[in-house]
């Protein structure tokens, strides 16, 4: 691979860091890295989304273009100058880095769409776990989990009015909440507790399938 704007050769200069799980480990390109790309995705840290075709353009040429510059050029500067070159820069060219980072969103979009579902369990970090849930969910690969309360059952039931703040959204919510009888607040407790109970079925189900 070549850099567009160096015509050096770009090598990748890591192997899979994997240890835990099998499902992990690849290259990804990092704003952390001039150049090259690094492992990102070991037993504790899944791929990272990568940037758009000007940040990943950034990222590969910041350190070149702050070395032409004053040693004490602010890094506003830089970038200005980045930009320019970005903004002027042959189509040519610049497919080359949008064309990387298309590939790499496919690569990245791909692991969760064909990463096993106890993926979940690989990791011991919470916000990745989070993060592997609300990917599955979205690819349709898990179900999405039903509401934590009745409340929060009615609240996703109403419609925001066009313009309404979301503080007045929740008082409204909260007012109208309060003035239903206790059978009907409790209509909605049941009704998330079967929700809750089809949920946790249907997840066992998929995740020893």
């Amino acid at each position: 691979m070549i850099n567009p704007v160096t015509s050096a050769p770009i090598q990748p200069t890591c192997q899979s860091l994997a240890t835990a799980s099998p499902y992990l480990g690849t290259c990804i390109y990092s704003m952390n890295q001039s150049v090259n790309p690094i492992c990102a995705r070991t037993a504790s840290q899944l791929p990272k989304k990568l940037p758009n075709a000007y940040s990943l353009f950034v990222s590969e040429n910041y350190k070149l273009f702050k070395s032409k510059l004053p040693p004490n050029t602010l890094s506003k500067e830089v970038l200005r100058q980045l930009g320019e070159t970005w903004t002027t820069m042959p189509m040519i060219k610049k497919s080359e880095y949008i064309k990387r980072h298309d590939e790499a969103a496919n690569e990245y979009d791909n692991f969760f769409k064909t990463a096993p579902l106890r993926l979940i369990y690989d990791v011991e970090d919470k916000k990745e776990q989070k993060l592997i849930m609300k990917k599955f969910v979205q690819y349709g690969r898990l179900p999405k989990k039903p509401p934590a309360s009745g409340y929060a059952l009615f609240v996703s039931r109403q419609k925001r009015l066009p313009g309404q703040k979301s503080q007045d959204f929740i008082r409204s919510c909260a007012e109208q909440f309060s003035r239903l009888s206790e059978g009907e607040k409790q209509l909605y407790k049941d009704e998330v507790g079967v929700m809750k109970q089809e949920y946790d079925t249907l997840f066992a189900k998929l995740m020893n399938g």
